[in-house]
């Protein structure tokens, strides 16, 4: 991660939407910053479990997670009402996952 070795700051891993690859330029600096793609329209259960994993790992190996508790930028600036906890649950289960090994 640029923003680890370069910059001293803590990396960190987020989910990006498809249309943030749309050009090559914002394309190559987003896998560079600790973004992964993610398709919103597929509901398949085994890609949504992928993603969860991913998470999970990620947090266990010491890597932040940044997401949005509703599920997207806030146009507002105001706190969502309905949160979207799914990447919630991940943390819960990378911490138990940390607890149990003694991490």
């Amino acid at each position: 991660y640029v923003m680890d070795e370069v910059l001293g700051l803590p990396s960190f891993s987020y989910g990006a939407g498809l249309n943030l690859y749309n050009t090559g330029y914002t394309a190559y600096f987003m896998n560079r910053l600790g973004a992964y793609r993610v398709d919103r329209r597929k509901k398949n259960p085994i890609y949504l479990e992928v993603l969860k994993s991913m998470s999970n790992l990620s947090l266990q190996r010491g890597t932040n997670s940044l997401f949005f508790p509703g599920g997207t930028r806030s146009r507002s600036d105001s706190l969502e009402t309905h949160l979207k906890i799914g990447l919630l649950g991940t943390v819960v289960e990378a911490q138990r996952a940390m607890y149990e090994s003694g991490k």
